[in-house]
């Protein structure tokens, strides 16, 4: 009985260092409304955001939440059938129409594109994984090394999530020019600023590089430029 426990307890720990692994940003995220002044969470059905998503990409959102924060992001989760967005405060606050429509495309692309689903597959896959070599060896020492190598794995997977989305964004939003200067100010909200070009982005953030998400809306600028462009050796009347 003492043994079953002690591996049940095994397992759980492993599944929790998975999670929190692979979750830390959005965690910290969700953790920066705590404290604030006003209610956490602010139901919003009225927002021209709505019929942008809705004429867009074809999905229907009756509303989406303001979660009060200090920081800038979105979010948006969901089994098919109910989707679930968040926008920070301060994103709804000094972000231009143009800045919001980027945001509230690319998490619209996370959830027509399933990623909740694929990464939480994923992460039980990797945890099953987990448990068979935890109940083969019983050695405690690999539960944390199989849980933070697992979970990093699943923020490489994320970062693949979010590449996705960031193009979907793109093939669907008025003016690429929202999502440069959105990411500008994505990028200096963070003090200390991060590195987007490190080594280490691609191992512990689940985020396009800031550098990667300003040069494919440029590339999206260039295309539609070229399309309305006249061909070669045409006079324009």
């Amino acid at each position: 009985m003492a043994e079953q426990l002690k591996s049940i307890l095994r397992y759980c720990a492993l599944l929790l260092i998975i999670f929190f692994v692979a979750t830390w940003m959005t965690n910290i995220l969700y953790l920066s409304s705590i404290g604030q002044k006003q209610q956490p969470l602010t139901k919003v059905t009225d927002s021209p955001l709505l019929a942008i998503i809705k004429s867009k990409t074809g999905l229907k959102l009756d509303s989406f939440q303001i979660a009060a924060s200090d920081k800038l992001y979105g979010n948006m989760v969901g089994i098919p059938g109910h989707p679930y967005m968040m926008l920070s405060s301060k994103l709804n606050d000094i972000f231009t129409d143009s800045e919001k429509e980027y945001v509230v495309l690319h998490e619209t692309g996370h959830y027509l594109l399933n990623h909740t689903i694929k990464e939480t597959i994923l992460g039980l896959f990797l945890f099953l994984i987990g448990c068979f070599i935890i109940h083969k060896h019983r050695k405690l020492y690999l539960v944390p090394i199989i849980g933070i190598t697992f979970g990093l794995l699943c923020i490489q997977y994320g970062m693949v999530s979010e590449k996705e989305a960031d193009r979907f964004a793109l093939a669907h939003i008025t003016d690429p020019n929202g999502m440069i200067t959105a990411t500008d100010k994505f990028r200096s909200a963070h003090y200390p600023p991060l590195d987007d070009y490190s080594p280490l982005w691609p191992i512990l953030f689940r985020s396009n590089p800031y550098h990667v998400r300003i040069e494919m809306a440029k590339r999206e600028i260039v295309n539609r430029e070229n399309k309305l462009a006249p061909p070669r050796g045409h006079l324009p009347n």
